[in-house]
């Protein structure tokens, strides 16, 4: 199945909930992470999923 995973924040093994959460999908599923990135730590988290073949969408915050 294509899942697609939709957070505020990129997972990572400090929100360790959303990072489980992804890892067990992932072991039987196609998933597809979703997330914007605004800090530079959340940039570190998100090449991190790339590096474990995480698909990862990065989505810009909108100007107002």
């Amino acid at each position: 199945m294509r899942i697609l995973f939709v957070t505020p924040y990129p997972p990572s093994r400090i929100r360790v909930r959303g990072y489980e959460f992804l890892t067990q999908l992932q072991r039987e599923h196609e998933v597809t992470v979703m997330t914007q990135c605004i800090s530079e730590q959340e940039q570190v988290d998100v090449e991190a999923l790339r590096q474990q073949r995480h698909e990862v969408v990065v989505v810009q915050e909108a100007k107002r």
